[in-house]
């Protein structure tokens, strides 16, 4: 049996039409996020957001038991502070404190009032007091994790690209504030 379509008609028809089957269920799939599905869609989150975020995180992932984590750092990180030295527990803080899932770490900064600054602003001073101090820890975690034999309370040098303030707590008038920093955005000078 003979075809009525020329070679070019069946190779434009074989190429294309799995070609736009393709694309149109694709595109069918991205239109809506699915609830229920197990790998939902990343949204790129925008610059004004992502700084009313960090003013204010209130919005905590409700399936991450941040309260636990806290508890199992604060001794960890109290006692490399008060030591300055134990590689003994600065291993074990790069144990609990690095999620291999996300690539992040998640360490506690703290942040303390300044009476003399007014009421209105002191909260605003303890967060951003925390947030540095947690990421003067991811440093510290990932000049560790490379190999340094830096003592905590030696002079490191770096920046933090990005990281994200996941939970806090206030006991009197410190503030304790778990970060999370992906360990690409630690970029040791």
């Amino acid at each position: 049996m003979q075809s009525n379509y020329s070679p070019l008609q069946k190779r434009c028809v074989t190429f294309f039409l799995p070609a736009f089957i393709g694309l149109a269920c694709l595109g069918a799939k991205c239109e809506h996020d699915d609830p229920s599905d197990p790998m939902p869609k990343r949204h790129i989150q925008n610059v004004a957001s992502l700084k009313k975020e960090i003013a204010n995180p209130s919005l905590a992932d409700p399936t991450v038991n941040y309260d636990s984590l806290f508890k199992e750092l604060r001794p960890i990180q109290d006692s490399i502070y008060k030591n300055r030295e134990g590689l003994k527990t600065i291993g074990h803080l790069l144990n609990v404190s690095f999620d291999t899932v996300s690539g992040c770490f998640f360490l506690i900064g703290k942040g303390v009032t300044n009476p003399e600054h007014p009421e209105n602003i002191r909260l605003k001073a303890r967060l951003l007091a925390a947030a540095y101090d947690g990421k003067r820890w991811a440093l510290y975690c990932k000049a560790w994790r490379q190999g340094s034999k830096i003592g905590f309370g030696r002079k490191i040098g770096g920046d933090i690209l990005y990281s994200k303030t996941v939970w806090q707590h206030l006991e009197g008038d410190t503030l304790y504030a778990l970060i999370e920093v992906p360990i690409g955005s630690i970029v040791i000078k």
